[in-house]
């Protein structure tokens, strides 16, 4: 990974985790960063949401992966 850059953010640790395990299935290398307290505190991501980052390459195909557009038929 070499710039990393911000795909989303989360309140949830399952939310961030199910959009990171998403991406990972596509092939795509992500990183979540939260302060927690290293998971002791969950409620303060309320206020300090859980960061998905991506490669700065990846941020295209991500954003389609995560928010597929519906075909219009």
């Amino acid at each position: 990974m070499d710039q990393l850059v911000v795909l989303g953010t989360y309140s949830s640790r399952i939310d961030a985790e199910m959009a990171s395990e998403h991406l990972k299935s596509h092939g795509i290398n992500t990183l979540l960063k939260s302060d927690d307290c290293g998971g002791m505190y969950p409620q303060i991501n309320v206020m300090f949401r859980i960061k998905l980052y991506v490669d700065q390459d990846d941020v295209d195909v991500a954003m389609d992966i995560l928010n597929p557009e519906e075909e219009l038929g």
